[in-house]
């Protein structure tokens, strides 16, 4: 039952010593320096809406379950005598009671039966027993899991190009008209690039499922689940029924991923340090080539001729100083005079004289 998660060989000295040759061949055994280590099966299942784990042991002569995953699914431990004891036989497990239950799996409803301890390896413990009961064997050699007639292959096997840059959000949608009650759930099958990521996925409402629900209890809520077997449960945790239409789209889903984590001692560009003097001159404040694409040579032509006329940057700048002289316009009036003169005048409009003014 007790797993070895790490095993490191001492690294085999060469000293170059040799002994003393007396003729006869001597075989001399390799010194093993790391010992192989694999993942142990396991089969992902449902236990109402939510997804657990089932190491598959098959060395372990009973089924055990951690405390806190009990309590985290709501199951009901019963009390025990029985005791148990890890794979040296000597070191005792504490044991709190038995628990009865079963799991979900595409149509398979599996019965377990064990004991809850207090503190295990792994969250579910499927022994012997478990195995037994529901026809589960294992192929190690295929990472396969065969239960009844059907084979699942469990591992991860995704490649580094297998994580996109673009991670697109896919739409569910209701397989048929139902009820959610509160505290039920409702099954929706994942898309085929989504069935085999094990891990978490993002689940949010539509934008249609919101509208729907104007005024009432967001569902489903955002949320993060796990899928099995290319699908997810989505409970209703609300206090109120749900009415859920054929294919209608109810909400959107995508895969999560984990960046990687930079070292922060580590800068690409050492930061600027920032002058606290302020300037006299009022040219100095404009941005000059912020993009660094100029020559230097071309920058400080125009740094001069800013710095020459710096007075048209000032922001107290009192506007034209008269040095050429005023500015004039003229303006060349057509034969119609303006509403007013031709209110209280009686002449025609062909005698209208053609007027110019200075401003």
């Amino acid at each position: 039952m007790a797993k070895t998660r790490q095993v490191v060989g001492e690294q085999a000295e060469a000293d170059g010593e040799s002994g003393e040759s007396t003729g006869d061949e001597v075989t001399v055994a390799s010194a093993v320096q790391r010992v192989l280590i694999k993942q142990s099966p396991y089969l992902d299942a449902f236990h109402e809406h939510l997804p657990v784990r089932l190491t598959i042991d098959s060395g372990a002569t009973g089924n055990m379950m951690k405390a806190s995953c009990a309590t985290q699914l709501g199951c009901y431990h019963y009390g025990s005598t029985q005791s148990a004891h890890q794979a040296d036989g000597s070191s005792l497990l504490k044991v709190l009671g038995e628990i009865r239950t079963h799991f979900q799996r595409d149509g398979h409803n599996l019965y377990f039966e064990g004991l809850v301890v207090e503190d295990l390896d792994s969250d579910i413990l499927a022994g012997i027993p478990f195995m037994e009961k529901n026809d589960v064997s294992i192929r190690p050699a295929k990472h396969q899991i065969c239960l009844g007639d059907d084979v699942y292959r469990y591992g991860t096997y995704h490649t580094s190009t297998d994580r996109h840059a673009v991670r697109r959000a896919h739409v569910l949608r209701a397989p048929a008209k139902s009820t959610v009650w509160p505290g039920d759930y409702i099954e929706l099958d994942l898309p085929p690039d989504l069935c085999d990521v094990d891990g978490e996925l993002a689940v949010e409402p539509h934008i249609d499922a919101l509208r729907d629900q104007a005024g009432t209890h967001q569902w489903p809520a955002p949320t993060l689940l796990r899928g099995v077997s290319g699908k997810i449960r989505v409970p209703n945790l609300t206090n109120v029924p749900q009415l859920v239409q054929k294919s209608h789209q109810l909400c959107r889903v995508r895969a999560t991923y984990v960046p990687p984590i930079r070292d922060a001692t580590v800068l690409a560009d050492p930061p600027r340090p920032v002058s606290t003097t302020r300037s006299s001159l009022s040219s100095d404040l404009v941005a000059l080539d912020p993009d660094d694409i100029m020559p230097s040579d071309v920058k400080d032509k125009f740094r001069a001729l800013h710095r020459e006329f710096d007075e048209v940057f000032d922001p107290q700048f009192k506007g034209y100083n008269g040095a050429v002289g005023p500015f004039q316009a003229k303006v060349n009036m057509g034969p119609v005079q303006p509403l007013n003169a031709r209110a209280g005048s009686h002449s025609t409009p062909g005698s209208a004289t053609r007027t110019s003014g200075t401003v």
